[in-house]
Formats: structure tokens, C-alpha cells, sequence
């Protein structure tokens, strides 16, 4: 028995369809018409099944109300006589298959379904409007529900290490958030510490790095380097090269360092090739000291040099400390105190204290030699300022004054009549202003004097004077020198005028200039008068260019004069010679007495040739 007809999907609806005898294209049952051929499409009914089919429905619906076996009859009536409507053509000759058998079978789950557009009006349909795909498609929802599957499972899932490192991050940002907010002094990272852990058990190494760094800091658990170290080897062991780093930096820093992490050096050595500073600046300390490796000081002033190019200022202060002391093989005192200073310029000034309080002892012992300090009852020359000169034996100095036994009188001698010498020796509070100057142009003669801010924490910590503005120096010494408000006191005067002149003042190295030129406060010495004012000169001070002319004028003259009296001195040394040449060349004669013959009472001569 024929089976039902297939259908076809027309606008979302399931058709019957059936089959053109002439060209085999498959068309609605409701057209008349193949639109490929034009073959006509004549429609009949089996007339076996009609009435039976409709006899059964009825009795089908008659026992439907008489129960729910009704339905189960009418399926299998239908299964059982349902035949499709053929057309007059359809039907096949003895012996072969029916042409649309095909069609008849069961076909597979939406595989060999066509999709036909049917257009809104009820014209024919055009063969173009059929669409016949190259490979059976899926149901829609199995379709869509089987991508999703495919993507979730090619879709790379993290480590749950990685997983529980991200949760603990992101807790820790909400305890900083809180602790923003609310300011509760202590935030709340116990979830977070949690999720460290957890990640770190999963092998994570980010997780155990960050571990170390809050043992390390302590400011969320007791603080414990040992635990820090031991986070740190593990993170490091996995790899993580901030936790090789941190590791080495804290067992080189340990009582026993590397004892508990034999790779700790190793990674000590691959981070300071890396050019970590700080890495470096441990390095350097253990060749300096040769704990762990060979003693080399000059492989500890390479790895504290690259430290201190890295940024590492307490490297500054080791370079100079190696330079001073020539450790590494030569010392060179103006290149340490160029470290220094760098050094002190980034906060950190007892290198810089160590080492002008090395050279101020090297300048009072140097003072102490050739000014030495003189005492209660010993014998003392005193310069005075207008050069007159007091001799005694000292009796009393006092604050300001000092009291000289002359020839059974005592004199009384202020110290701001004396000249710098005769002070130097006798008060103690000039000396060591006068150390303090020294001190201040020996640093200018190294290439950078010392000033600012720095200057006064060295000076202080030295108990030296504190280094002002120059305007100020040169003000303080502009009142000593003219007496405004007290006595003239050159001595002070020129310490003032020195200070400010170390900074460039151009008028305090006028002054200076004049003061070494007159005798003012020091012994006269011109080529220093010449210098200071020479240097004001270059600055642009005219009465300093003046003098200088001046000084060459009478420098020209006085090379002139000095010329003619070598001339006249050379003149006169020739004629001498001539003389003497002149005298030697004439003939001389000599008489000579002769004792005549026995009873003669006269006597001879002769001429000598």
C-alpha cells in the first residue's frame, strides 16, 4: 500500500508536495502546473481508500466519544489506508518501482528537507526561489546549544592557582577600598591572606612572592623575616626572579645568610648582572668585606659604582669611602669628594661628615705647625693692625682682649686691633672660623664648593660657621671693616670678605684685594692683592679692572727700569773688562834694589820687559 506523500517547508509550514512526471521537480500538490516543464499537473483520488478512510474517521470519532481507545483506532486506521493523492502519470509499470517512492520513505531527522520560499501572492513558483542545502542542517536549538558546548570546551581554562591569586588580588583592593573609606586603622585582609594561600598550595608563584612581601612589610601580620625568606626561596624556586631577588637580598642581610638557600647567591649574582641596585650594593659589600666570596675591593668598587649609577645613594658613600681610603689601589681624595657630595645631595650626609672632618683635621693639624696656639706665660710677638709690633710674655687672655707683661708694664691688646696671624694665635673662636675658611677653599679647589643646605648640616655637625647668602658675608664684613656700630675690626673683616669671596661675590674679592694690598688685618702680599682683583676684574667690577691696569703699569715700568739697570749694571761690567784687558796688554817696570859692592851706599834698576 502506498504511503502518505512527503512535504515540503513553505513559509514555516509543512506542505504536501509531489513530483513533476516530466522534469521530476518537486511542486506543491495544490499546483496545477510544473513551473520548470509545464507538464500539467492533473490531480485524482484512489477511489479504494475514500470512502473507507472516511467510513473509519467516523467511526473513529464515534468511539472517541465513547473513550480513549477512539484515538489509537483512528491513528491506525490512518496508518493503515491513508494514501497520498498521485497524479494521472504516477503511477509505475509492472515490475518497477513506483516513481515517487522515494519521496514516500521516512525521511531523516530534517536532512534531506528542502526549504521553499513561497511568495505572498498565489502565482507560480519560481525555481529560483528554491534553496536546497549542500549538507543536512541540525535543528536550531541542538544547533545553537552544540556551539556553546564546542566553545566552553575549546576555551583554555586557568590554573585554579591562577583562579584563587585573582580572587585574592581583588579582595585586597576592597580591603583598600574600605580602608580608604572608613579609615579604620587596620584593614581587614584575612580573606585575602586566605586566598594567597590557597593559590600558593596550587603552586602559584605570584602568590607566594606576595605572601613574603606582607610578612616582609608587617603591616597586616606579625612582621617575620623568616617566613618573608622562606615565601620568597618558594617563589623564587618557580621561577619568579622578584622572589630570586628578594630571597638573596634577605639572606645576604641574615645572621648565617645563604645557609638556608645555597642558590640565594647565585641569584644575588644574576640580579646584580641584571643591574639591580640594590643587589648590587649587597654584592659590593660582601667583596669588600670577602664574606662568602674572595676579599676583592676592586670588584666591590665596581658593583658599588654601578649601584650608585643605578640610583642607589648609600653606594655613593662607599665609592667615596674606597677612593679616600685607596682601598682599590689608588686614592683619589677629589673624586671621593664628588661622591660624597652626590651622596649628600640625596639626604644622606655622614659620608660627607666623615670626610670634611677628616680634612678639617688635616687642616688643624697643618694650622698647628705653622701658627701654633699660644697659652698663659709664654712669650708672644703681637702684630697690630697699623703694624706696630708689641713683645711680652703673655699674662691673661680674656674673651676679647689679651693682657702682655712688657718690661715690667702689661699691656692690654685688643684682638681687633691684631692682624689675622697674631689672632690665630691667641683666640680661640677666630681659629676656628679661620679652619672653617680653609676648609671652605680647599672643597672650591676639588671643583664644587660646598654650599647650601648641605654645607650648614656639615658645618654644624663639625661645629664650624654656618656659610650664608654672600650678600650677607660681604655685609658683615663691610661693617668690621668701616666699624659701623663698634671698632674696626679687620681681622673679622677679612674672614667675612674671604667667605663671600669663595662665592663669587665681586665685591668681597675687592675688598680682600685691598686688604692684602694695604696690609689691612694681614701681612702685605701683593700677588694675592693681584689675584682677588683680577678675579673681580673678569666679573665686570671696574674699580678691580682699574687697579689691575694700574698694577700692570707700574708692573711695565718698573720691568723697564729694572731693564735699564741690568743694561747699565752690563754696561758698566764691560768697561771694567776693557780696562783690566787694556791694563794687561801695556809693558810695566819694576825696580829693584841691589846691594852694591862692599862700601857702596847706592843702588840700582833695572827695566823688566
Amino acid at each position: 500500500m502506498a504511503k502518505s506523500p512527503g512535504k515540503l517547508k513553505l513559509s514555516g509550514k509543512l506542505v504536501p508536495f509531489r513530483k513533476c512526471p516530466g522534469c521530476d521537480t518537486p511542486m506543491p500538490r495544490k499546483s496545477k502546473q510544473c513551473n520548470v516543464c509545464g507538464t500539467a499537473l492533473v490531480t485524482r483520488k484512489d477511489p479504494r481508500t475514500s470512502t473507507t478512510v472516511r467510513d473509519l474517521a467516523l467511526m473513529g470519532v464515534m468511539i472517541f466519544l465513547l473513550g480513549g481507545a477512539g484515538i489509537l483506532a483512528l491513528v491506525a486506521a490512518f496508518q493503515r489506508f491513508a494514501v497520498p493523492e498521485q497524479t494521472a502519470s504516477s503511477e509505475a509499470p509492472a515490475g518497477q518501482a513506483a516513481p515517487y517512492a522515494e519521496l514516500t520513505r521516512a525521511p531523516p531527522p530534517r536532512a534531506t528537507q528542502v526549504k521553499v520560499e513561497v511568495p505572498a501572492d498565489p502565482a507560480p513558483l519560481d525555481v529560483a526561489d528554491v534553496t536546497v542545502p549542500a549538507e543536512p542542517l541540525p535543528d536550531e536549538p541542538f544547533e545553537a546549544e552544540f556551539q556553546e558546548e564546542t566553545v566552553a570546551d575549546k576555551a583554555p581554562r586557568k590554573p585554579e592557582g591562577q583562579i584563587l591569586f585573582e580572587k585574592a588580588k581583588k579582595l585586597e583592593q576592597q580591603a583598600q577600598l574600605q580602608r580608604r573609606e572608613t579609615e579604620p586603622g587596620r584593614m581587614n585582609m584575612r580573606d585575602s591572606i586566605q586566598a594567597y594561600r590557597a593559590a600558593a598550595g596550587q603552586g602559584h608563584g605570584p602568590a607566594w612572592f606576595r605572601l613574603g612581601e606582607i610578612y616582609l612589610q608587617g603591616e597586616w601580620v606579625p612582621k617575620s623575616e623568616r617566613n618573608a625568606l622562606r615565601y620568597f626561596i618558594e617563589a623564587g624556586t618557580l621561577g619568579i626572579q622578584a622572589g630570586q631577588t628578594s630571597a638573596a637580598l634577605l639572606a645576604a642581610e641574615s645572621d648565617s645568610p645563604f645557609a638556608g638557600c645555597p642558590s640565594c647567591m647565585d641569584w644575588l649574582k644574576q640580579a646584580a648582572e641584571r643591574g639591580h641596585a640594590r643587589s648590587l650594593l649587597k654584592l659590593g659589600y660582601l667583596y669588600r668585606e670577602g664574606k662568602h666570596v674572595e676579599l676583592d675591593p676592586g670588584k666591590a668598587l665596581d658593583a658599588f659604582r654601578r649601584a650608585a649609577d643605578g640610583g642607589e645613594p648609600e653606594a655613593l658613600n662607599e665609592v667615596g669611602n674606597l677612593l679616600m681610603t685607596g682601598q682599590a689601589g689608588t686614592v683619589d681624595v677629589p673624586g671621593a669628594y664628588r661622591y660624597f657630595l652626590r651622596a649628600a645631595g640625596e639626604g644622606h650626609t655622614d659620608g660627607l661628615i666623615r670626610f670634611v672632618s677628616t680634612l678639617k683635621d688635616e687642616v688643624e693639624t697643618g694650622l698647628a705647625m705653622t701658627t701654633p696656639i699660644l697659652s698663659k706665660g709664654e712669650e708672644v710677638d703681637i702684630r697690630k693692625s697699623n703694624g706696630h709690633v708689641i713683645r711680652g710674655v703673655i699674662s691673661e687672655i680674656d674673651t676679647d682682649r689679651v693682657r702682655v707683661q712688657d718690661a715690667g708694664a702689661l699691656l692690654e691688646v685688643f684682638f681687633a686691633d691684631m692682624d689675622v696671624d697674631s689672632r690665630t694665635k691667641l683666640d680661640p673662636t677666630f681659629r676656628n672660623q679661620l679652619v672653617g675658611i680653609q676648609l671652605h677653599e680647599m672643597l672650591a679647589g676639588f671643583g664644587s664648593p660646598l654650599a647650601g643646605s648641605a654645607a650648614n648640616q656639615v658645618y654644624a655637625a663639625l661645629d664650624l660657621p654656618r656659610l650664608q647668602r654672600a650678600e650677607e658675608l660681604r655685609t658683615k664684613g663691610l661693617m668690621h671693616y668701616e666699624g659701623v656700630g663698634g671698632l674696626v675690626d679687620y681681622p673679622l673683616a677679612f674672614f667675612w670678605f674671604r667667605l663671600a669671596a669663595q662665592q663669587d661675590d665681586t665685591l668681597a674679592q675687592h675688598y680682600l684685594g685691598v686688604m692684602y694690598y694695604r696690609g689691612q688685618g694681614v701681612n702685605v702680599n701683593e700677588s694675592q692683592a693681584l689675584a682677588w682683583m683680577q678675579r673681580a676684574a673678569a666679573a665686570g667690577h671696574s674699580s678691580s679692572a682699574q687697579f689691575v691696569r694700574a698694577h700692570r703699569e707700574r708692573q711695565s715700568k718698573y720691568e723697564e727700569l729694572q731693564a735699564e739697570a741690568r743694561q747699565a749694571e752690563e754696561r758698566e761690567r764691560a768697561y771694567q773688562a776693557q780696562i783690566l784687558a787694556q791694563f794687561a796688554g801695556e809693558q810695566r817696570y819694576e825696580t829693584s834694589f841691589h846691594s852694591g859692592t862692599k862700601g857702596s851706599t847706592g843702588g840700582g834698576s833695572s827695566y823688566r820687559d
